[in-house]
């Protein structure tokens, strides 16, 4: 395991204006260019197939999913629809507690590494400009 801060994103270096082409070329710069497959087992569970569907939908408009990313979108629905199914229990017993706790952290890892949290998208290099509701937008290039 390497020790140290993550890489910045090549994005995140062409904004600061400290790209370096010796340093930084050689980098591996993942593209979203596809569309997750939802796939055909999780047509069953309605809640984790429109979660599914949503989502991926967004991260591909975004850039930052491809096909590949099928399996861990996948598990990220189903994880989604099983802790609402048990948030919605009117009472837990500790070890249900405990088991949702776990799902719940599990969920947020996913999301994170697959960038549906602002920390994930920052870590991704994705940054939404000109946003018609950001004051801001037409100074970030």
């Amino acid at each position: 395991m390497p020790a140290g801060r993550p890489p910045k994103p090549i994005a995140q270096h062409l904004i600061e204006g400290t790209y370096d082409k010796r340093r930084h070329a050689h980098r591996y710069q993942p593209r979203g260019d596809g569309v997750p497959v939802m796939p055909p087992e999780l047509a069953r569970d309605a809640v984790a197939a429109e979660s599914f569907q949503r989502n991926a939908a967004a991260l591909a408009a975004a850039g930052i999913a491809t096909e590949v990313d099928s399996a861990a979108l996948a598990a990220q629905a189903v994880t989604y629809s099983l802790l609402l199914r048990m948030a919605s229990k009117p009472a837990m017993s500790w070890h249900e507690f405990c088991a949702f706790v776990a799902l719940d952290k599990q969920w947020l890892a996913t999301a994170d590494k697959l960038g549906m949290t602002p920390v994930g998208r920052a870590r991704l290099g994705y940054h939404q400009t000109n946003r018609p509701d950001d004051p801001a937008g037409e100074f970030v290039q």
